[in-house]
């Protein structure tokens, strides 16, 4: 190995590499030592010793045309047959990758499953699936140079972007670089050559840096473009926030928040108090399924005494409520019972709801609506329907009615239309089979709600034309919920409030917000009160 000047005058190493290139005979009829001598992959037929074993290699290699070789060039997987191209890149890791898009190898080799461990600077000896492959050499873009990859891994993908790797407009840029050529290669980056390959970080020549430019160095594959490239010194202006995170304080924290609570250090499991210990053994011991509807006594405390006999105060109330509705009739409409009320409560009523009859006493067969048990009665009797029917229907609609459901609304989102409507279709069967029936169906895919019976769907959907009609604005969870574009939003009714401290904290407070959506609106409002404060005006 020696040293030289190029006429550039920059400084050039010269290795076996630097010999004269002949093109191979298309296809060689002989292979003879004159003809080895010159084409570069077979330089090493010089050096005494390795003429014969180079000359047998080659001539099974190229000359007889069998593929004992795949090959891969820094544009590419590809084999001797079959060129694929993808953009190659050299860093200095331990291992080199290939990413592929799928385990069917587009070289058409074989891989051995394995595990790698990467680490990186936010992961430590992360283990990911992967193939070895071995037995691969790759190129340059001329294919005049051919180095072995002693093992190639593979990734699904490689995160390095294209817009990283320098071009030729980046170098034309620096006078100092003035003879690196970077041809543009329209492909992919499919390749990461690593430091386990040597060979290919081989230095031949170098551009050394000037005025805080980048350099350049002449590998056995082409050229390396490193350091700052100046793309964005014009009018570019750079930021940056440091965040030091202290992992002993997080570990105070939760050994603070484990001491009062031994059980939490052993296993993530909730744990529950007695009483709601008390609760659900309460209903495992009485639930049952009659006449396609789940039975469950009330969830009263053992201790409780027997209530007194309130008859004459409900007879009392009863008698100045009939004298309400009698002067309001639309207000009597909206006092009638449905059958659907709540078990194990007697009331007052009027026989057919005529006011001039006798109060007679009723007693209701489901539970109340209003009651503080009911809504969990409510959810404990869901997730016993799927439970008890949990062979006849996928995980997935099962894990959606224990974990979707807020009290008697299902709120999920899916990925197709055909999935929706398969868990739409499931869904109503199933909690069919516990004596729930869900109604008010609506979604933002009309071609869903076509599956759903028009009964059962939201009674603004109902009146619609799915083919040309837009569909409605709903409330869900408090939010007001745009279908059409599957946006959110709030409304808010702000009434006039004196221009005092006081009235605007009614109005602030009036907003129902709790995403903050109105958060550019309300908060001017939040700073005028603490301004308020501040100087102690009312």
């Amino acid at each position: 190995m020696a040293a030289k000047k190029d006429s550039d005058g920059d400084t050039m190493t010269l290795t076996e590499q630097d010999i004269p290139r002949a093109e191979l005979p298309k296809p060689p009829e002989n292979c003879t030592l004159a003809i080895l001598k010159r084409w570069l992959t077979c330089r090493g037929a010089k050096v005494s010793g390795k003429r014969n074993e180079l000359m047998k290699r080659v001539k099974d290699f190229i000359c007889s045309g069998l593929d004992s070789k795949n090959l891969i060039d820094p544009d590419g997987g590809i084999n001797i047959r079959n060129k694929r191209k993808k953009l190659g890149s050299q860093e200095e890791q331990e291992t080199t990758l290939i990413d592929f898009p799928s385990k069917e190898f587009v070289l058409g080799v074989n891989g051995t499953r394995t595990q790698i461990s990467l680490t990186t600077l936010e992961k430590k000896d992360s283990l990911i699936d992967s193939f070895v492959v071995k037995g691969l050499v790759i190129s340059d873009l001329d294919e005049n140079v051919f180095i072995e990859v002693p093992a190639l891994y593979t990734r699904p993908e490689i995160p390095v972007l294209k817009e990283d790797i320098p071009t030729q407009g980046d170098t034309d840029q620096w006078p100092h670089l003035c003879g690196v050529c970077l041809p543009e290669v329209d492909a992919d980056i499919g390749l990461l050559v690593a430091c386990d390959v040597p060979t290919v970080f081989d230095l031949l020549k170098v551009k050394h840096s000037q005025n805080g430019g980048p350099y350049a160095s002449r590998k056995s594959m082409g050229w390396v473009v490193n350091g700052p490239l100046g793309r964005f010194r014009k009018g570019s202006r750079a930021a940056s926030f440091l965040i030091k995170a202290y992992p002993e304080f997080h570990q105070m924290v939760k050994n603070f928040y484990d001491s009062g609570f031994s059980e939490s250090s052993a296993d993530d499991k909730p744990e529950m108090s007695q009483e709601q210990h008390r609760f659900l053994s309460g209903l495992e011991r009485t639930i049952v399924l009659r006449d396609g509807h789940y039975e469950m006594a009330l969830p009263l405390k053992d201790h409780i005494a027997p209530a007194p006999n309130n008859k004459p105060q409900v007879k009392q109330h009863a008698h100045s409520l009939t004298r309400k509705l009698q002067r309001n009739k639309d207000l009597y409409n909206d006092y009638k019972v449905s059958e659907a009320n709540c078990s194990y409560l007697r009331f007052l009523w009027w026989p057919d709801g005529n006011l001039e009859s006798s109060l007679e006493e009723y007693q209701m067969v489901v539970h109340l609506f209003g009651a503080a048990s009911s809504p969990s009665c409510s959810n404990f009797a869901l997730r016993k329907t799927a439970e008890d029917n949990s062979q006849y229907f996928p995980e997935a609609v099962l894990s959606m009615v224990k974990n979707k459901f807020y009290v008697d609304d299902c709120l999920t989102a899916l990925p197709s239309v055909k999935e929706a409507s398969q868990y739409a279709r499931d869904l109503r069967l199933l909690l069919s089979k516990g004596g729930f029936r869900l109604a008010k169906w609506i979604s933002t895919s009309r071609r869903v709600l076509e599956t759903i019976p028009e009964a059962e769907c939201a009674k603004e959907v109902k009146s619609l034309d799915l083919s040309k009609d837009d569909l409605p604005v709903e409330r869900a969870l408090g939010f007001k919920w745009c279908v059409e574009t599957d946006t959110f939003g709030f409304k808010a009714d702000i009434k006039l409030k004196p221009p005092t401290r006081q009235g605007i904290i009614s109005i602030v407070g009036s907003v129902c917000d709790p995403l903050d959506l109105a958060a550019p609106f309300v908060l001017p409002a939040k700073r005028l009160l603490q301004d308020l404060c501040r100087v102690k005006l009312d």
